[in-house]
């Protein structure tokens, strides 16, 4: 297992820490708290991706408008 590069025993190591410092009985909040967390990081991060593709279709359109714009004058420049 990969994730944010820790590998399995690294994982393994980190709930063994876990578990030491917060006991059997805090166990499941910690959980709680940790799958609420990542919930709220993954939606920031995929809301933060949208608006990014949103902008830069944004500026695409505005930029292939100005590619055409200055064809059009071009091509009248050349029949002149």
């Amino acid at each position: 297992m990969l994730f944010l590069d820790i590998s399995s025993g690294e994982l393994l190591l980190i709930l063994i820490a876990v578990f030491l410092v917060f006991g059997p009985s805090k166990l499941p909040e910690v959980a709680r708290k940790i799958g609420r967390l990542y919930s709220e990081l993954k939606k920031a991060s995929d809301n933060l991706s949208k608006e990014f593709n949103q902008e830069t279709a944004s500026l695409k359109a505005e930029l292939e408008d100005a590619r055409q714009t200055i064809a059009r004058q071009t091509d009248e420049i050349k029949r002149k």
